[in-house]
């Protein structure tokens, strides 16, 4: 492109050419020092004539290179608030992969530290790296107006002047090569190394001196560029054209920020070869300190050295980070670096972790005074500890309270003084009958368990029931039952697989369940009955910690003291011994008694180790004996219902009786009572069809099954583990299969109602809750199905057998199994009918009466092949027989 422009350039030097080689200057399309100067001379195109084509618009420069064949690549905007050229990016050098640098201050090394270790360095940022994490993207040089008086002008420099007066005088005037600018009427002016305030002295002595009575404006315009270069550790280092006013901490941002290992606090510009400022970035970053951010100058290098050192400091501190660290710089230095501690610091200990190069391992280094002028080295971490969570003069109130959290102790203090009202501090839906208090009582942090009524001790504060406090007390208001009833409404679980589930393992748990319930629990169902749990309620979450902290401070001969209530409380299960073991207390820490409780003894299993090993007893705790009678660790307290306590237990009675209904069920209730009891049956009951369905029997007949299917599900395991996939795929039994299964099973049980109304005790059935009885209408039919042509129901005939029936039903069909027809009875009792070998020996099975309501199924039979294809059969079996027998008779003969 440019031979081109040379070769037009010289057969055309005339005026409109010279011009148009301003305008290529001007926009950088050919450089000033070109062989082009040896076809004219660059005095040739004046200042005055640059000045001219600058003033023109993007549209007329275009317009008048066009005029010249030329394609001008770039346009040059108007001076002053126009649009003006930017400089011209220079790339950075290439960046090189840089080869791993091994510092000793890579503590990760270390063979002894854990792989874990917090103190990991790369895991804090650099502190000052932050500066650069955003991309400047391309820098803005500083422009108008924004020089400094100092500023000493240089070629480059615009200028903006204006004259006023009787001639006035208004441009924009760039210091040329020789620092001179031009004025109209005044002439050339020399301002080569002159400040930007002498300038304008020197600019209006001169023009107060040609035209008189003139006031003159001088303000700086665009600034000149620079070429710097960046290098070291930054990394884009290489050359840039940036503005005059460009300073070193803005040259950094050009080069997106210093590299991981470059010094902060190093910052060099060299002037040739000489190091003319040392910078630290640090002023900048904590103190705003700009003193020695210089002003670079064109062809100065701004090099960032490798850090002389960088140590950690992590912990208790305002700005953990990795920093840069100058020579002899100690730990109280790099402690005010960091922001200095945090208000939860420990500041009388802190512990650095130093490598050693000779013995390849890193030892600790423990610093007790915060002003410590121990001088810090490369690769050091300095780790500041927290201060201890621990509030010595405090009680802390947890639970059902209003404002739960710690609170101020003071000598004398009561429940009362923090919890004194039940509208006010009493959260809704608390237990209001007892209140806890765990203590500290040893420097283990061992606790013990108190107990209060909270009612009685707001209303008697001072007194001996608002208990006195310590320091480190921990009041407790728990949720009331009624809270967990919502939450569960399971709450007849046993509370110990509920409060040691998330804190125990399973074996764990089915050991202490074993130890408290005398060791009946048994190993094949200990896991399920574990994890067939219900959901921790908002009471049991407030006493779980309790537990598990009395499981943490027992063994080693020591009990653990924990009580098991059980029976008619509202919670059962594991609880904290209360201090005192009062009886009445741990009841209440079980929600209470529940309706029908036997209020006036209790029952306990104590087991008592002595020499010859465990002992268990059990005796009876009456009322009376309560305060005399504590309970111990490792008790089993049972509260036993009222005699023959069953509110809640019923039996449905249904059909053909008098009084249809749920019947409330008595001790010793029977089918019989219960019918009595309906009034009797009505005049269409068909009694002998009564269907009862036992929850007993339903029970069983489920558990049987499951068992079944277990046992068929591992036969299925089995036949897979040697290699039958096809088999055991084939059936498998699924989940949603086995539902079904056992919800087909609805306990029916087969009764004999006539021995029953005869008074028959032992055809009586004792009945339970959720039992079922249905007492059909009388039916006067008798149904024939299976394989017979026409299945269907026929009308009762007295006197008729079943073979009768079966031919109302055009008889048996070819697939039918005759040897193993049967009847099932209206009462759903199942009778054979099939005759059998030597059935004269036994009484003739065709004259079993038929009763209505009765079902005849005529079975099918699977193995069945029709006639002609078994003769066929037996023919090829004949025929194949005689003819091996013809073929060996021929060998043995010959």
């Amino acid at each position: 492109m440019n031979g081109i422009f040379f070769s037009k350039f010289r057969l055309r030097l005339s005026l409109q050419s010279i011009v148009l080689v301003s305008i290529l200057m001007v926009t950088g399309a050919i450089p000033f020092n070109f062989s082009l100067a040896a076809s004219f001379s660059p005095s040739s195109v004046s200042p005055a004539m640059i000045n001219q084509v600058k003033r023109l618009s993007p549209a007329e420069q275009r317009a008048l290179a066009q005029q010249f064949g030329i394609d001008l690549p770039g346009t040059f905007g108007k001076m002053g608030s126009a649009q003006r050229s930017e400089p011209d990016p220079v790339e950075p050098l290439e960046q090189r992969e840089k080869s791993p640098v091994i510092k000793s201050s890579s503590v990760e090394q270390d063979i002894n530290k854990p792989s874990d270790a917090k103190s990991e360095n790369k895991s804090l940022p650099r502190f000052g790296a932050q500066l650069y994490e955003k991309k400047s993207g391309a820098y803005a040089p500083v422009d108008e107006g924004l020089a400094p008086d100092g500023y000493l002008l240089g070629p480059g420099d615009e200028l903006y002047v204006q004259v006023l007066g009787k001639d006035p005088i208004e441009t924009f005037v760039e210091l040329d090569r020789s620092g001179q600018i031009t004025l109209p009427r005044i002439g050339a002016i020399s301002l080569a190394g002159l400040s930007l305030k002498n300038a304008k002295g020197v600019i209006a002595q001169k023009v107060e001196a040609r035209l008189m009575g003139s006031q003159v404006v001088t303000s700086l315009g665009r600034l000149r560029q620079i070429s710097i270069f960046l290098a070291g550790e930054v990394n884009a280092p290489g050359n840039y054209n940036v503005s005059a006013l460009t300073t070193i901490s803005q040259a950094l941002y050009l080069t997106q920020g210093i590299t991981d290992i470059g010094s902060f606090r190093e910052v060099q510009v060299r002037r040739g070869s000489d190091v003319v400022a040392r910078f630290d970035l640090y002023d900048l970053l904590l103190n705003s300190d700009r003193e020695n951010d210089v002003t670079l100058r064109s062809g100065d290098t701004v090099f960032v050295p490798v850090s002389k050192g960088i140590v950690t400091i992590e912990g208790a501190v305002q700005r953990p980070a990795r920093y840069d660290l100058k020579s002899n710089e100690t730990f109280a230095d790099m402690i005010e670096i960091a922001g200095g501690f945090s208000a939860s610091a420990f500041e009388e200990l802190s512990t650095i972790r130093r490598f050693d190069s000779s013995k390849g391992t890193s030892r600790i280094l423990t610093v007790y005074d915060p002003q410590s002028t121990l001088v810090l080295q490369d690769g050091d971490v300095v780790t500041i500890s927290q201060g201890a969570a621990l509030v010595a003069n405090a009680v802390e109130l947890t639970g059902a309270v209003v404002r739960p959290g710690l609170y101020e102790f003071f000598d004398g203090a009561r429940v009362t003084d923090y919890l004194a009202s039940v509208d006010r501090d009493i959260s809704e839906g608390a237990d209001l009958d007892v209140g806890l208090i765990v203590r500290r009582v040893n420097n283990r942090h061992e606790i013990e368990l108190l107990a209060f009524d909270l009612v009685k001790a707001m209303a008697l504060p001072g007194s001996e029931a608002d208990p006195l406090l310590q320091g480190f007390d921990q009041v407790i208001v728990l949720p009331s039952p009624s809270v967990d009833a919502k939450t569960n409404s399971n709450t007849n679980q046993n509370a110990i697989d509920v409060n040691l589930i998330s804190s125990l393992k399973i074996k764990d748990a089915v050991v202490v369940e074993g130890a408290l319930s005398g060791g009946e629990t048994q190993d094949q169902d200990s896991e399920s009955s574990v994890l067939s749990i219900a959901q921790p309620t908002p009471r049991f979450k407030v006493i779980q910690p309790i537990v598990e902290k009395f499981i943490d401070q027992g063994g080693s001969g020591k009990p653990v003291n924990l009580v098991n209530v059980q029976g008619a409380v509202k919670q059962p299960g594991l609880y904290p011994l209360i201090k005192g073991g009062n009886i009445n207390f741990m009841i209440q820490l079980a929600g209470g008694y529940m309706d029908g409780a036997l209020l006036d003894q209790f029952e306990v299993r104590r087991i008592r180790i002595g020499s010859g090993g465990a002992k268990s007893e059990t005796f009876i705790i009456r009322e009376k004996e309560v305060n005399s009678r504590p309970l111990q660790a490792r008790d089993v307290v049972r509260v036993n219902f009222q005699a023959d306590w069953n509110p809640n237990e019923f039996v449905l009675v249904e059909g053909e009786v008098r009084f249809p209904g749920s019947y409330a069920l008595r001790d010793g209730e029977t089918i019989g009572t219960v019918i009595e009891r309906a009034g009797g049956f009505s005049n269409e009951a068909f009694p002998e069809a009564i269907r009862f369905t036992s929850q007993v029997t339903k029970e069983l007949q489920q558990a049987s099954a499951r068992k079944l299917i277990e046992r068929f599900q591992r036969e299925q395991v089995s036949r897979r583990s040697v290699g039958d996939e096809n088999q055991a795929t084939n059936a498998a039994v699924n989940d949603e299969y086995t539902s079904s299964v056992l919800s087909s099973f609805q306990g029916r049980l087969v009764v004999d109602i006539p021995k029953i109304l005869s008074g028959d005790s032992s055809a009586d059935v004792l009945l339970r809750n959720g039992d079922k009885l249905y007492i059909p209408k009388m039916v006067e039919s008798v149904t024939v199905a299976g394989e017979v042509y026409e299945p269907g129901s026929f009308r009762f005939e007295r006197g008729l057998r079943y073979q009768d029936y079966i031919q109302m039903a055009a008889g048996t069909t070819d697939r039918s199994r005759n040897r193993d027809i049967y009847m099932i009875k209206p009462n759903g009792a199942v009778v054979s009918l099939a005759r059998k070998k030597l059935s004269f020996l036994k009484f003739d099975r065709s004259f079993v009466e038929i009763a209505p309501g009765t079902v005849i199924v005529v079975p099918t039979n699977y193995d069945y092949e029709k006639p002609m294809t078994r003769i066929r059969g037996i023919t090829s079996v004949v025929f194949e027989s005689i003819t091996s027998i013809a073929a060996f008779y021929s060998i043995t003969k010959d």
